[in-house]
């Protein structure tokens, strides 16, 4: 299987990081340190894409909207969005996730 250019760029980019010997990383899926918040555009791609199945995509976009309403705690919403994925093949959903984060997410990260 050969790499897509923007994979390799992801790629090339982590490669960069690592050779530095970080001792410390941080993580931001909620657009604390760079704008978007990339759990939330993650789900709703999700659902775009039809990754899970159209009874949980309505279950799941009722819940967030309720989140989005203040009725559901976002630790709640979080582990909600995860259960969500209950029966499907974790590699299914690592490959998904690094296709997103590459096609939407890798060029909004700065080194």
């Amino acid at each position: 299987m050969t790499a897509t250019p923007v994979t390799h760029r992801s790629q090339a980019f982590v490669e960069s990081i690592l050779r530095l010997e970080p001792r410390v990383a941080a993580f931001d899926c909620d657009g604390t340190l760079w704008s978007g918040d990339g759990g939330e555009r993650f789900f709703a791609w999700e659902l775009e894409e039809k990754l899970v199945p159209d009874d949980v995509a309505r279950a799941m976009t009722a819940r967030y909207a309720e989140y989005k309403d203040g009725n559901v705690p976002e630790d709640v919403m979080c582990g909600a969005m995860v259960t969500m994925h209950r029966g499907m093949i974790e590699a299914d959903v690592q490959r998904a996730a690094t296709r997103f984060f590459d096609l939407y997410f890798v060029e909004q990260i700065f080194p």
